[in-house]
């Protein structure tokens, strides 16, 4: 995701301790279990498509502590004084996960297999985790702003086979997915992709709580 900018900013900051390779970069993503990796070429025909995979990773919970567990131990190596005190708390971090993924699953479990729309292709990670059947997006192609042709088959499409929930990103505009889920009665979830979405949401255990919530009560609606 940050492709575009990081790079020469990492090289250009002058600082040896955190370029690539050295004990101070650390890349959260090796940790993570990586979905949607690209085969074969890619085009910028193909829309804004991540050549390296879809970027969205945390958004699983097992994937939060994976990460967690990788930014321990780079802790406790950089810093190996501390190391045992980083290594509890990773395990407190990670008692309570567990706790809370026991939640979001039996919350969640009514509902494992229900179709849903995206605007952006943002949410394998956490559809694989709760069992949502992402089928179609607002976008046309990654990137590529919705064209009424693309719009049409969308709604036809919600109507045909019965989906009712659009999920979209606080950052898109509203209009096109507001009326796609007019005109095929559903209706729309704008849920958070991040932590600091809204101002309530601080944690990364409240994230998942609010996007659930959201999710629970769209489906318990329709």
């Amino acid at each position: 995701m940050e492709i575009g900018w990081l790079p020469p900013l990492i090289t250009q900051c002058g600082n040896s301790r955190i370029q690539v390779g050295a004990n101070g970069y650390f890349d959260a993503s090796q940790f993570a279990e990586i979905l949607d990796i690209p085969q074969g070429s890619i085009t910028r025909a193909m829309g804004d498509v991540h050549p390296l995979g879809n970027p969205h990773y945390w958004l699983d919970p097992d994937n939060g502590r994976r990460i967690a567990k990788g930014i321990a131990a780079k802790l406790g190596e950089m810093d190996p004084e501390d190391a045992a005190y980083f290594q509890q708390r990773f395990q407190d971090f990670d008692r309570r996960l567990t706790e809370a993924q026991k939640k979001w699953e039996a919350e969640t479990r009514p509902f494992r297999g229900r179709k849903v729309v995206t605007y952006h292709n943002s949410l394998p990670n956490f559809a694989k985790r709760f069992g949502l059947n992402v089928v179609g997006f607002v976008e046309p192609r990654p990137g590529i702003p919705p064209t009424p042709s693309h719009t049409f088959e969308l709604t036809n499409m919600m109507k045909r086979d019965n989906v009712k929930v659009i999920m979209v990103e606080p950052y898109f505009d509203r209009k096109t997915p507001d009326k796609v889920a007019s005109d095929s009665g559903g209706v729309v979830v704008e849920y958070l992709p991040s932590v600091g979405g809204v101002k309530e949401v601080t944690t990364y255990f409240q994230l998942f709580d609010y996007d659930i919530a959201l999710l629970m009560k769209a489906f318990q609606g329709n």
